[in-house]
């Protein structure tokens, strides 16, 4: 059978990876290639590539770097050469006015994605169940950072622009110490020192270093921390929501 052609528009490692494994899952043959940004995408298109590198399928995130997905979407459709390709816009935005947006650019359909770390924690149990522990601890890790980052939302409104979960730990120790204390430092613990820097070289070392290295014990008391680090920062964001209220 000849695999049908995708082209996923993405720039979350997090959600290429869980789309490329949905898609492996699956019971159709697929051939996936990945642009992480709307500039890069554009420009594919406007080499005018030969017909035999042209998707089947795109599945375009609608929040890209350089070029919107909107923008991407509209090059598309508005290129006779391109049109008839399918798109699958993929987004966290629920909003009426992107959804009518990419429909009067022709999408073919619309889907929300959730952003939930749950998500994230879902795939986390499934690579531990097929002992693929270092795909496990890469999105553990950003399940890690999502908490971080909510945190810093909901108390600052700001978010860096940083995957290093020791900056993203500093920075939440000034508002939370009970957040803190799940992975503290600094700390004279040869253990807690080495399952934090597990975590931390999980967004880079794990995908792409041959002698990264993480035990199935040690992915497991990861687990359990970020598991204890959701429900804190579910409680001490909801309590500070609250006190805002008051």
């Amino acid at each position: 059978m000849k695999p049908i052609k995708i082209l996923l528009i993405e720039d979350s490692e997090g959600d290429i990876l869980l789309t490329i494994e949905a898609l492996s899952d699956s019971k159709i043959v697929n051939e996936v290639n990945v642009l992480k940004d709307g500039k890069e995408a554009i420009e594919f298109f406007a080499s005018n590539p030969p017909a035999e590198q042209l998707p089947d399928l795109i599945l375009l995130d609608i929040n890209l770097p350089m070029k919107s997905g909107h923008e991407v979407l509209a090059y598309i459709k508005n290129n006779v050469s391109y049109s008839h390709i399918a798109v699958i816009m993929l987004t966290t935005s629920s909003s009426e006015k992107d959804i009518l947006r990419a429909y009067d650019s022709y999408v073919n359909c619309y889907i929300t994605k959730p952003i939930d770390a749950s998500d994230f924690m879902d795939g986390v149990l499934l690579y531990l169940d097929k002992k693929k522990y270092k795909k496990s601890v890469f999105l553990l890790h950003q399940a890690a950072e999502h908490f971080y980052n909510t945190v810093l939302l909901v108390f600052t409104g700001y978010k860096p622009k940083t995957h290093n979960l020791d900056k993203l730990r500093h920075y939440a120790k000034q508002l939370s110490q009970e957040l803190f204390s799940i992975f503290p430092f600094p700390i004279d613990d040869s253990e807690e020192i080495h399952l934090f820097d597990l975590l931390k070289k999980g967004y880079v070392d794990a995908r792409y270093k041959n002698d990264y290295d993480i035990t199935g014990e040690e992915l497991k008391k990861l687990i359990d921390r970020i598991y204890l680090m959701q429900t804190v920062v579910q409680n001490i964001c909801m309590e500070h929501i609250d006190s805002l209220n008051d």
